[in-house]
């Protein structure tokens, strides 16, 4: 590999894990403070910035499902 190709590697790495405290740090606080997880906190974000506060399951799932933070729970 080519130096320039290590620095996106490593960047992304460093990345990935940085990524990673700050949601653990972020369910970490919710569970102490509001007794809420990830899933929690994402289903009422979106559910928050939909209009009218509705949005059909189908869409909930999707948008649950590109939040990608199943893998704390």
């Amino acid at each position: 590999m080519e130096v320039e190709e290590m620095n996106i590697i490593d960047a992304w790495m460093n990345y990935s894990k940085f990524h990673m405290r700050i949601l653990k740090a972020m369910n970490h606080t919710l569970m102490e403070e509001y007794q809420l997880g990830m899933n929690d906190f994402y289903l009422l974000y979106f559910l928050g910035e939909a209009d009218e506060g509705e949005l059909q399951q189908s869409q909930l799932q999707t948008l649950m499902e590109l939040s990608q933070v199943r893998c704390l729970e």
